[in-house]
């Protein structure tokens, strides 16, 4: 049964850990609840102070909590098994923000706060999409870059090289080389981590970037492998038909580099999130709030970029706002109560 307000605001929500650490989204996560009033327990003491001030404090898992987050980290979790206790399917989340989320089977019929969702696939569980997010430091970098005059007019690429990184790599051999003719597009791969300072700075005083993640997985990959694993053709290609609604679909899409970008107020460029099967609980709007590629048209991208120079300035405003007011931690964490049945009206 899904307590009530009162036995939320009393009671509280705790976050189980399932590594040494808690993921970004779950920071955030933590952050919104708690300025909601609502009382936060860990299962281990954690801060990160580049994303939020909030602190975890270790608790023992409680039977009288109200909500419980299993918080899914890279390498930390036993699926099938998750914790020796069972908890109550209806009052119990997962929260999934790893690279590998496609790759998890759920039992128990626990609600999935996930990443990466895609419309193009289908999943043998029920799911709730949840987007990297907005932190508590970046909502309050987002003050300080608000209205920057005269940014230069050029563009970043702002990620780091690296393997199953498809949708950068075909970014980089497409666009990039037309978009550098026209404007300087200047490399910033690795600053967050060795320079932040320099690299929200760079954020804050250029157009646009490239702010691109993602691979392609290809029906043919995994079935290969089905038929490697001694499937037949027949039954592996009922499951792929099952799972893939397309050919070819683009996993692992979200980036964070996507939301320090609209954080700066600096265009972040992405694949067009309708066409590809991106999937937010608030969608944002190719061209209003994003540039979204077409793979189909780079020119058409490459010229639009230029007919509509001047409304540049005023996309990275409304992509700014809507970041903040959709995916900040207090939106984020008032959408997640609805999803597990409470109403804080």
């Amino acid at each position: 049964m899904i307590p009530d307000p009162e036995t939320l605001q009393k009671r509280g929500v705790q976050f189980l850990a399932t590594g040494n650490h808690y993921s970004y989204a779950a920071v955030n996560l933590a952050t919104g609840l708690d300025k909601l009033g609502i009382p936060v327990k860990g299962t281990m003491d954690y801060k990160t102070p580049v994303h939020s001030e909030f602190v975890f404090r270790k608790c023992p898992p409680d039977s009288e909590v109200a909500l419980r987050v299993i918080d899914v980290v890279d390498g930390g979790f036993d699926y099938k098994r998750p914790f020796e206790a069972p908890y109550p399917k209806e009052n119990t989340a997962i929260l999934n923000m790893t690279g590998d989320a496609d790759a998890f089977l759920y039992y128990g019929d626990l609600k999935v706060f996930r990443a990466h969702a895609s419309l193009d696939q289908v999943y043998p569980y029920h799911y709730e999409p949840i987007g990297m997010g907005i932190s508590e430091f970046l909502r309050k970098l987002a003050s300080l870059s608000l209205g920057k005059p005269n940014r230069k007019p050029s563009f970043l690429r702002i990620f780091q090289n690296g393997q199953n990184q498809g949708v950068r790599q075909t970014l980089d051999a497409t666009l990039l080389p037309l978009l550098d003719v026209f404007h300087n597009v200047e490399q910033a791969g690795d600053l967050r981590d060795t320079n932040p300072a320099l690299y929200f700075d760079k954020l804050s005083n250029c157009l646009g970037c490239v702010a691109s993640g993602g691979n392609f997985m290809h029906k043919l990959d995994e079935r290969d492998l089905m038929l490697k694993a001694g499937m037949t053709p027949e039954n592996a290609q009922q499951i792929l038909d099952c799972k893939y609604k397309k050919e070819v679909v683009v996993i692992r899409w979200d980036c964070l580099h996507f939301w320090e970008a609209l954080t700066c107020g600096c265009i972040p460029i992405q694949l067009d999130f309708r066409k590809y099967g991106f999937h937010l609980p608030v969608m944002p709007n190719n061209w209003e709030h994003y540039i979204g590629v077409d793979l189909d048209n780079i020119q058409g991208t490459l010229e639009r970029i230029e007919s509509e120079w001047k409304r540049l300035p005023e996309i990275a405003k409304a992509g700014k706002e809507w970041a903040i007011e959709n995916y900040s931690p207090v939106p984020t964490a008032k959408r997640f109560l609805e999803k597990m049945g409470f109403s804080l009206d």
